[in-house]
C-alpha cells in the first residue's frame, strides 16, 4: 500500500502519533484495548510497511500479519462492523491472483508444524477397512488409517505443501468420547491455529467456487463425488482467526455448506460478515432432509442440494 493510503487507513483506525519511517508508517496500536496489559498505549509501537504487499506489526503486543487480515483480526476482538475499512484495504492493497493457487497463505506458524514421516504413520496404524461409502481409492488417496488401540479412524491433516502435519482420530462407535482426538504425540499444535483447512493440499482450481463444509468426512465424501472441485473442511464448527485469514487470501467465490443447525448457520453469518467485500458468497438454501454435506452424499442427493445454491446478500 502507498504511504498516503496508509496515513488515510491509520486515521480511519483512529490511532495516534502517526509518523513516517523509511519503510514504515508508525502509530499507536489499534489492538491496545484487547492486547496491551495495562490498556495503555503511550508510544507508537505499531507500524504498517510501505509497498505492494504491506504487513502490520506491533512491537508491544506482537500482533502481526498481512494487511489484508487486519480487519478480520479487529472484528474478532471488537465485533464491530468493519466493512468499509475492509473495502478500503481491498481496493488499495489487493492484487488479483492469476493462478488461483494458495501459495501466499497467511500462515506464520506453519513452519512450526513439523511434517510427520509417512513411515511413522505406517508403523503406528493399520490399514482402514471400507468405511461408509468411501471407495478403496478414496481411502488410499486421503491416507486414512485405523488405530487398533483407540479404535478410531485416523485422518491425516495436510498443509498446502501436501505435507502431513497432524493426525486426528474419529470415534467409530456411537457414544465413544471424545468424538475427535488429536494425536499430540506427533505434533502438539492444533493445525487450525496455523490457518489450516482440511483438503487445502489440493490446489484450488481458478475461478471455480470453494465449498466450505464442517467435518473432514464431509469434505472427503463431497470430493469423492466429483461434483465439486474445490472443497475445504473447517474441522469442526469452531474457527480460528488464522483460518479466517487464510480465507481472506482466497479470491475464489465461496459457498457456505456448514451443518444445518444453529451453530452452522451462526458460523456462516459470521464468516459472511467478516469476509464481505473480499469474495463473492453463496449459500445452500435447501438442505432437504439432510443435516450436512456428508449426509446429502449418503442419501445420493448432493446434486439436488447443490442446485439450491443462491448468492448471499
Amino acid at each position: 500500500m502507498h504511504r498516503d493510503k496508509i496515513h488515510t487507513l491509520l486515521n480511519r483506525l483512529r490511532v495516534e502519533q502517526i509518523s513516517d519511517r523509511p519503510q514504515w508508517v508508525s502509530s499507536t496500536c489499534p489492538f491496545v484495548h484487547w492486547t496491551h496489559g495495562r490498556k495503555t498505549n503511550l508510544r507508537n509501537s505499531f507500524g504498517i510497511s510501505v509497498g505492494e504487499s504491506s504487513v502490520f506489526h506491533c512491537f508491544s503486543c506482537g500482533k502481526t500479519g498481512a494487511l489484508m487480515n487486519l480487519p478480520n483480526m479487529l472484528f474478532l476482538l471488537s465485533g464491530r462492523d468493519l466493512t468499509q475499512l475492509r473495502r478500503f484495504i481491498y481496493m488499495n492493497e489487493h492484487v488479483e491472483s492469476t493462478t488461483g493457487t494458495i501459495g501466499n497463505l497467511y500462515d506464520p506458524e506453519n513452519a512450526k508444524l513439523t511434517p510427520i514421516p509417512q513411515e511413522e504413520i505406517e508403523r503406528r496404524f493399520d490399514p482402514l477397512c471400507p468405511y461408509r461409502s468411501m471407495t478403496v481409492e478414496t481411502i488410499k488417496e486421503w491416507g486414512l488409517k485405523y488405530d487398533p488401540d483407540r479404535r478410531r479412524l485416523v485422518i491425516p491433516i495436510k498443509n498446502n505443501k501436501n505435507q502431513v502435519i497432524a493426525l486426528k482420530g474419529r470415534a467409530l462407535r456411537k457414544g465413544d468420547e471424545p468424538k475427535y482426538y488429536l494425536y499430540t504425540e506427533f505434533n502438539p499444535r492444533d493445525p487450525k491455529s496455523s490457518g489450516i483447512w482440511f483438503g487445502m493440499h489440493y490446489p484450488l482450481v481458478p475461478s471455480k467456487a470453494l465449498l466450505l463444509v464442517e467435518g473432514e468426512i464431509d469434505c472427503i465424501l463431497v470430493k469423492q463425488t466429483g461434483l465439486v472441485q474445490n472443497v475445504w473442511g473447517i474441522m469442526g464448527v469452531g474457527i480460528t482467526v488464522q483460518q479466517i485469514s487464510t480465507l481472506a487470501n482466497v479470491s475464489n467465490p465461496i459457498i457456505f455448506f456448514f451443518d444445518n443447525d444453529k451453530a452452522g448457520h451462526d458460523l456462516k453469518e459470521r464468516l459472511h460478515k467478516t469476509l464481505k467485500g473480499l469474495s463473492l458468497h453463496y449459500e445452500i438454501t435447501n438442505y432437504g432432509r439432510h443435516k450436512d454435506a456428508g449426509d446429502a452424499v449418503a442419501g445420493n442427493e448432493l446434486g439436488k442440494v447443490l442446485a439450491s445454491i443462491q448468492k448471499k446478500s
